[in-house]
This record gives C-alpha cells, sequence and structure tokens, in this order.
C-alpha cells in the first residue's frame, strides 16, 4: 500500500484553475499594453501641438465638451468650442461658459486688446493647452463668480485667434 502514487485531485478542478489563471495574466497583459499606450500618446500629442492657426486640414475639431475632462492626451487636441463670455476678461483673453457647465479660459493669441464682452455667446476652433500657474492667475485677475470659479476647468486652457473666434 505504500507504493501507491499520491493522488493530485480531479483532473477538472487543474484544468479550472489554470482556465483561472489564464485569463489573469490576460487582464493584466491588456491593461500593462494600455498604460504603455497612455505613457505614448501623451507625449506624441505635445509633439504634435501647434499654434492654433497652424492645423492641417487632415486634423478634424472635435467638440470641447467630448474632450472633457481634460487630461494629459488633450494636449495639442484640435477642439470646436462654443459659450457664453463670463467674468471680466483679461489681457491673454476670456472665460467661457459652455453648455454643459462647464467654464474655461480661451486664450487669444492675436494680441488684441478688445476682447468679449461678458454674457456675448462666442464660438470658435482652438487648441487645448495646459500651463497650472497661468489658468490660476487668469482666473484669479477675471473676477469669477464663485459659482463660476468652481466650475473652471484647472491647468488647462484652449487657445485660439481672433480669426477663429466668432461672436453671436
Amino acid at each position: 500500500m505504500a507504493d501507491r502514487p499520491r493522488r493530485m485531485g480531479p483532473l477538472w478542478a487543474w484544468l479550472l484553475g489554470f482556465i483561472v489563471l489564464l485569463i489573469v495574466i490576460l487582464i493584466l497583459v491588456d491593461r500593462l499594453t494600455d498604460r504603455r499606450d497612455a505613457t505614448v500618446a501623451a507625449p506624441a500629442a505635445a509633439e504634435r501641438a501647434r499654434s492654433p492657426g497652424a492645423e492641417d486640414a487632415t486634423e478634424v475639431a472635435v467638440p470641447l465638451s467630448s474632450v472633457l475632462p481634460f487630461d494629459p492626451a488633450s494636449i495639442g487636441q484640435p477642439v470646436l468650442f462654443d459659450g457664453d463670455v463670463v467674468g471680466a476678461p483679461v489681457p491673454d483673453g476670456v472665460w467661457v461658459r459652455l453648455d454643459g457647465g462647464e467654464v474655461v479660459f480661451l486664450r487669444i493669441l492675436d494680441g488684441v486688446r478688445r476682447h468679449p464682452p461678458r454674457g456675448e455667446r462666442v464660438t470658435g476652433r482652438g487648441i487645448v493647452r495646459r500651463d497650472a500657474r497661468r489658468v490660476a492667475g487668469w482666473r484669479q485677475a477675471a473676477g469669477l463668480s464663485p459659482m463660476e470659479r468652481s466650475a473652471a476647468v484647472p491647468e488647462y486652457y484652449v487657445e485660439t485667434t481672433m480669426d477663429r473666434l466668432h461672436g453671436r
């Protein structure tokens, strides 16, 4: 009786364990691949970022609401915006409340000192940029209401030019 081989359990239990292990490995590989793609996408987006007036005709601008909330992959993305000017204009641009309630800063590059006044509806095309220090300064200088300050998008803004900005 001592010569009997030791039994390792039923075959179905081993097969089930192997299948579960295989699924866990596949999920881990998929997640690691997604993270690696995201870390490659952010520098690539920053590289292709140009001034708003220099987009290729092949680059398609997407509605700004579809890019929100912003993340590093949003940098350099051409966007279409539509909203009402809120707060006081600052030398670099204006704050705009989008239809979804978010408040985003539009930096107008032309150096024009006359920006659209509070309450005016503006629409146009621009490029998503990121600079937390500048956005914080613009937020303080604009005199936004507490509600507008709480809805303001931190760190990110949209760069545009007067020829791409249209009032209604």
